[in-house]
């Protein structure tokens, strides 16, 4: 079996690689390098409109030349850019292969559209509206048209976690929802010398001043806590960083836990994140050790100086390998076909 993965989100690509490549099968995977975080990229960099252009031209000279036996297209929002010509890539890359599925994640006009939930959508683009913007530029017409029929000529549509599928299920598609595919990182063993720690990726966008208010007022009643806020740092630098935290934040604004949550989990005895925040999450994964950070500030600080970290690090990691093992989910795509 042959595999041709298009597109990367968070780390979904190379989680789904792995799981592959754990399990024997062929797989190559071509991605921008300007994805998020930017992680392991196979094209050099070059601007946003060249980086796409060149990813679907990859994919298609490989899906020509190895007739796939599965695509997996990343994101239709990766597909509907730039001048058209993606479009009739993408649709050359399609007839290629003998199945096609999409996974409907990150920047998705549908999700966008038809999740149900706009109360907390809006102060995550709350930068966007501050500057003049009525809609996020993802809710345009177009935009929507061509995911839905980019969506209809796949023998099967994924859907990543519970947002995704919240939001197709207001659709006329049998969507089948997969876990996060995490890999498994390479743990440095080494003293919790960070009280509390916030990463922040997007300023504005997930609730990061509220989190530092809330960090400041932790720091007033204990002085000598060790807090650690950053901005925008390198992924290893930022893996690195958790390797030496107690708690984690995250974002208030939330959908359930993302790569960064995720990958803390695996390091970092716990994890605050706005999980409460996500209507659905919680039927979908009952059982996450991620806390609400608003609803929990006293006991995130009591964890800080009484907490059970050896507990609390074997509960994380069984949780990552029960939802979020890479051959767990490969497996399960492969399933359905």
């Amino acid at each position: 079996m042959k595999v041709l993965i298009v597109g990367e989100y968070s780390g979904v690509g190379a989680g789904l690689k792995f799981g592959f490549d754990q399990l024997g099968i062929h797989c190559d995977h071509i991605k921008t390098p300007d994805g998020y975080k930017n992680i392991g990229n196979s094209l050099k960099k070059k601007s946003a409109l060249m980086s796409h252009i060149l990813m679907c031209l990859s994919a298609l000279e490989k899906s020509l030349r190895f007739k796939y036996d599965l695509a997996i297209f990343l994101s239709p929002f990766v597909f509907n850019r730039p001048l058209y010509i993606n479009k009739m890539l993408n649709s050359l890359i399609i007839n290629s292969s003998n199945k096609n599925i999409l996974l409907c994640c990150t920047s998705d006009s549908v999700w966008w559209n038809d999740w149900p939930e706009k109360n907390i959508r809006s102060p995550r683009i709350g930068a966007l509206l501050d500057r003049g913007f009525k809609l996020h530029p993802f809710c345009s017409p177009n935009f929507y048209d061509y995911n839905i029929s980019f969506a209809e000529k796949m023998d099967k549509v994924f859907t990543l976690g519970a947002c995704y599928s919240i939001a197709y299920s207001n659709t006329e598609f049998n969507t089948v929802k997969i876990h996060y595919p995490l890999v498994p990182p390479i743990i440095n063993k080494t003293e919790k010398e960070i009280d509390f720690y916030h990463g922040i990726t997007r300023p504005g966008m997930k609730g990061s001043e509220l989190i530092k208010s809330l960090i400041n007022k932790v720091s007033q009643k204990h002085p000598k806590a060790q807090i650690k806020i950053t901005t925008k740092v390198d992924f290893q630098e930022y893996e690195s960083i958790l390797d030496h935290t107690k708690v984690y934040f995250d974002q208030i604004y939330s959908y359930g836990p993302g790569m960064s949550s995720l990958s803390a989990l695996y390091r970092v005895p716990l994890v605050a994140t706005g999980i409460k925040s996500a209507p659905g999450y919680e039927k979908y994964i009952s059982d996450c050790p991620c806390v609400d950070i608003l609803d929990n500030l006293d006991n995130l600080e009591s964890f800080v100086f009484k907490g059970d970290y050896k507990t609390a690090m074997k509960n994380n990691r069984d949780f990552i390998h029960k939802y979020h093992d890479p051959v767990k989910v490969v497996k399960s795509i492969l399933d359905e076909f």
